[in-house]
């Protein structure tokens, strides 16, 4: 009777009940908080549960609750995305984003939601924040060609945005050999993981390079 009545409910709304589900309880607004062995577990929100059944069930509700949407929402919302990023908060997402079309079609849900973003007139370093968010998701989605092409993006714009030694220039150069880190440890081909691991060695070397003369260091 509440999925029925649920799918009566305007499409606008219909989507806010989804990024609550996914995004709001899936990014915990205090990490650091820890919970004893023998503490009771918080309860599931009700609004996760029935989303769980109609996502999985309901192609009305479906066609309501599109990755566009929760895409869209978390672009909009970069710190809450940058929680959901986070060890304890991802898992959510990843379940929405593979029942609803996959990672693949989420990835082009991203790609195209960007794009929208950056046609306005948003500040760059706030298109950039975004591409940074945008490929640390696609790395942990496994897709870490998209990844390198994001960040490698974003370390453009730092680049143009604040000079070729600014401070951000070496954080994303950091971001991008942390992630090829994880890319060489989950590769099974030798060759796959030299490859990647060529990579990473030269954008941490960079980085390294960067934060020597940030300090007055001899390269």
């Amino acid at each position: 009777q509440k999925m029925v009545s649920m799918l009566s409910l305007p499409k606008d709304l219909l989507e806010s009940i989804a990024f609550m589900a996914v995004v709001d309880v899936g990014a915990p607004q205090n990490s650091a908080k820890t919970h004893t062995p023998h503490a009771p577990q918080p309860r599931e929100p009700e609004c996760a549960i029935v989303l769980q059944s109609l996502r999985a069930s309901c192609s009305s509700f479906r066609g309501a609750c599109r990755v566009e949407s929760v895409a869209r929402r978390c672009l909009a919302e970069p710190c809450k995305l940058s929680r959901l990023l986070g060890a304890n908060g991802r898992v959510p997402l990843m379940h929405f984003l593979r029942a609803s079309g996959g990672y693949k079609t989420a990835v082009a849900a991203f790609h195209r939601e960007l794009a929208a973003i950056e046609k306005g007139k948003n500040p760059l370093p706030e298109t950039t924040n975004l591409r940074k968010l945008c490929g640390r998701l696609f790395a942990q989605l496994g897709l870490y060609d998209e990844a390198e092409s994001m960040l490698l993006s974003a370390l453009s714009m730092d680049r143009e945005i604040q000079g070729p030694d600014a401070p951000e220039v070496a954080k994303t150069l950091h971001l991008l050999a942390e992630m090829l880190r994880g890319v060489v440890s989950a590769c099974q081909k030798e060759e796959e993981r030299y490859r990647w691991a060529m990579r990473g060695i030269r954008y941490a070397r960079e980085c390294l390079t960067l934060r020597r003369k940030a300090f007055g260091l001899c390269s």
